[in-house]
């Protein structure tokens, strides 16, 4: 559904995979596992929205956002950007 989705759905995987470790940081520890997760009629994993665990009291989980970009790989940017093709002509000439 959204990006923010998707990458805490890579970085669930990565940790059930249980070959990796992460410094003992309890802040990190207590905001990759605040946010609870719901699924659409779709069947599609979301995760609870910020506005909502603001409402339940608990801060926005920053640090947990940026481990979880570590996930943001490039293959997305390589399928929606492709290289341009070669050009024949100079530039300045268009």
């Amino acid at each position: 559904m959204r990006l923010r989705d998707e990458l805490w759905l890579k970085g669930r995987e990565w940790f059930q995979n249980r070959s990796c470790s992460i410094p003992p940081d309890d802040a990190l520890i207590a905001e990759l596992t605040s946010p609870t997760c719901t699924f659409a009629s779709t069947g599609k994993m979301l995760v609870e929205v910020k506005a909502d665990m603001k409402k339940r009291g608990l801060r926005s989980p920053d640090l947990a956002d940026a481990f979880l970009l570590t996930f943001a790989c490039n293959e997305r940017r390589k399928q929606r950007y492709r290289k341009p093709e070669p050009r024949n002509y100079s530039a300045w000439a268009v």
